[in-house]
């Protein structure tokens, strides 16, 4: 007690040093050690400065822990709310692991656009689930399927970058494809209910995603998309419904199962039979001809392959992940359009007007084809469909090496080499710092565009690594939209059904109710044109 007491009693002295009574340094020298601390500090470059700011910037960032719970179960929507809470930067700890998660416009061109962030397809870095044998597919936290292990979607680096070139014809050719399209459209659309006498209730996201997939079809085999769609398309059904139920309650498990990769092998396999097919009866065919007597449009997916000397294996594997990516997304948001424009009559009529005043002129001027050049307010309507039901809505990506971020107002961060930084699209979307009154429907909207300084429109990811495809799915969207406002009445459900009510979703990063989406819908008889889309 005693020696408790006079340390009490020495703490408690004003006047008190750390120094033994009669050794204190000089107060000069105490002057001068401190004036040449500062002096050397002053000297250091400006850039040890930047670095050294960086990195306590990095350490003063919002943190919490991560609810994994809510972020298994509610994905983006949990993620909206930590940025509503948290601010636009904050991290993460996801098993003691820092995650950067960022929603400024400064930081996602940053992670998107810059050399130093690569892909990462998962959300549970943590699996230890180890596979002696090659594996047949790969979860994707952003799709609701997996993608098969093929020489395109799943390479990295230089082989990935050599597999996107060898495609990007077929990725940017989509003026070329538009009539093939508007005959598959219209091909489906002809199998949609009619429900003329006061219409009939649908599932308009399974009916879309039908509708896209038919599409698509052209694009993969041209003349063959017959072929692929009496052959492959029962097998994509079977999948999906699979899949949908697999990943319906949070937290499942992110290995593929046996049973999985038994499904995506029966998916392969439908594919193949439709490559070996259409190498059979069009390519070889088409080879001999000259170019007047080709049966389908130049660079469809399967030509290209097959041109550059693929398998009939790779060019199956690629013709499952080409479909499973290409249809879910535009499917989504543009499901999620119709049924928006169930209830906005108003917009949905302003769409019909510009539709049918397009094909009455090229009617008029002999023409026989609808521009879709002439149809702004339709294009408008696909974007802000894309930026209000971000169909895919987690972009994931990793630092190589320690870089720097601009993350805006709190200026630059350093982020620590192989930090996942996770860009939430619906967060992005829905920020009202970019994007006015954010919930509201608007096609006059400014902004629905590209990854600008002011805000972010990235449906389809963004830079280096973004979606290939987002060309010839927007042209996609654009001509089922135009056609189903023109052949198709829509009416939203009775009203006493609660449409704003949470649904049930699957437990991934992607917008896909459980129960599909209900819509009413009722064909206009009499009254629909048939075009051709060009231009």
């Amino acid at each position: 007690m005693e020696i408790r007491s006079q340390l009490y009693n020495h703490t408690a002295q004003p006047d008190a040093t750390p120094f033994p009574v009669g050794m204190e340094p000089p107060p000069a020298l105490v002057g001068t050690v401190v004036g040449l601390l500062v002096a050397a500090v002053a000297l250091l470059p400006a850039k040890w400065w930047a670095a050294l700011k960086a990195r306590v910037r990095w350490w003063l960032l919002p943190r919490v822990e991560e609810d994994t719970e809510a972020y298994n179960s509610s994905n983006h929507r949990h993620l909206l709310q930590l940025h509503e809470k948290l601010g636009d930067v904050f991290v993460a700890r996801r098993r003691g692991t820092p995650v950067l998660f960022a929603r400024s416009p400064t930081a996602v061109r940053s992670v998107l656009m810059g050399r130093d962030f690569a892909k990462v397809w998962k959300t549970d870095e943590g699996s230890t689930s180890q596979q002696a044998r090659p594996k047949v597919a790969e979860y994707v936290h952003n799709l609701i399927q997996p993608l098969l292990s093929d020489p395109v979607f799943s390479q990295k680096g230089a082989v990935n970058k050599d597999a996107r070139t060898l495609l990007s014809p077929l990725f940017a050719g989509s003026q070329g494809f538009l009539r093939g399209f508007e005959a598959e459209i219209t091909s489906a659309l002809a199998a949609w209910p009619s429900g003329e006498d006061g219409g009939v209730e649908v599932d308009v996201l399974d009916l879309t995603h039908g509708v896209i997939r038919r599409a698509l079809y052209h694009a993969i085999a041209g003349p063959a998309s017959s072929s692929l769609h009496a052959k492959a398309t029962p097998a994509f059904h079977e999948a999906l419904e699979y899949f949908v139920q697999r990943y319906e309650k949070g937290g499942h498990q992110q290995d593929l199962s046996v049973e999985d990769e038994a499904m995506m092998e029966k998916l392969l396999a439908a594919a193949l039979g439709v490559v070996q097919e259409y190498r059979a009866l069009v390519y070889v065919r088409d080879q001999e001809a000259d170019d007047s007597n080709q049966t389908g449009p130049k660079g469809t997916m399967l030509a290209t392959m097959l041109d550059a000397g693929c398998t009939d294996e790779q060019a199956a594997s690629v013709l499952v992940n080409l479909v499973i990516a290409g249809a879910e997304a535009p499917a989504s948001a543009l499901a999620h359009t119709l049924q928006h424009l169930g209830r906005d009559t108003d917009v949905q009529q302003q769409l019909r007007d510009e539709v049918n005043a397009s094909a009455a002129g090229a009617e008029a001027n002999g023409a026989g084809a609808l521009v879709l050049g002439e149809l702004p307010y339709n294009k408008a309507c696909v974007l802000e469909g894309l930026r209000m039901f971000a169909p895919a809505t987690l972009v994931k990506r990793q630092a190589l090496c320690d870089t720097f971020l601009d993350v805006g107002g709190s200026g630059r961060v350093l982020v620590p080499a192989n930090t996942v930084v996770e860009l939430c699209v619906t967060a992005i979307h829905h920020d009202p710092h970019q994007f006015e009154n954010p919930g509201s429907f608007n096609p006059d909207r400014v902004g629905n565009t590209s990854l600008g300084k002011e805000r972010c429109f990235m449906p389809f990811s963004g830079g280096l690594r973004g979606c290939p495809g987002r060309e010839i799915a927007v042209t996609m969207m654009r001509i089922a939209l135009a056609k189903v406002v023109q052949d198709f009445d829509l009416r939203a459900v009775d009203e006493s059904r609660d449409l704003g009510a949470p649904k049930a979703c699957v437990r991934k990063f992607v917008e896909w109710p459980l129960a599909g989406l209900p819509l009413v819908i009722g064909r206009r008889i009499g009254e629909a044109k048939q075009f051709v889309a060009v231009g």
